[in-house]
């Protein structure tokens, strides 16, 4: 059981319940920078690199496998059996939508506002 992380309007605030779901997970995957995290610097997701690169075609696929690359600790655990991501472009940015599909079978869904070209 992990403790609960409330997500509202793309933030999260840390509850005092605990939870069972793939969330947490998946939030604190996608927003902790690579190599910031002290107990396993293999954590978390380079998704903070593409705000300095241009809002082009090649950096949707960038933000896809770099979503893929940080999630995939849940598959390779059990915790999920798939990971799947896509993007849409926006002024500003891009809207990641992620999908993780729990070991049970039942999808999780997660989007995040990625900052690119700014």
């Amino acid at each position: 059981m992990d403790l609960k992380i409330d997500i509202e309007n793309g933030r999260g605030k840390l509850m005092l319940e605990t939870t069972d779901t793939l969330m947490n997970n998946i939030f604190l995957s996608l927003n902790i920078q690579r190599d910031n995290w002290w107990f396993t610097p293999a954590f978390g997701s380079r998704l903070h690199e593409l705000n300095r690169e241009k809002n082009v075609a090649r950096v949707e696929m960038l933000a896809v496998n770099y979503a893929k690359e940080a999630l995939q600790w849940l598959v390779e655990t059990k915790r999920a059996s798939a990971v799947d991501a896509a993007t849409t472009h926006i002024k500003g940015g891009l809207i990641l939508m992620v999908t993780v599909t729990t070991a049970a079978g039942k999808p999780v869904i997660f989007e995040k506002f990625i900052s690119v070209g700014q």
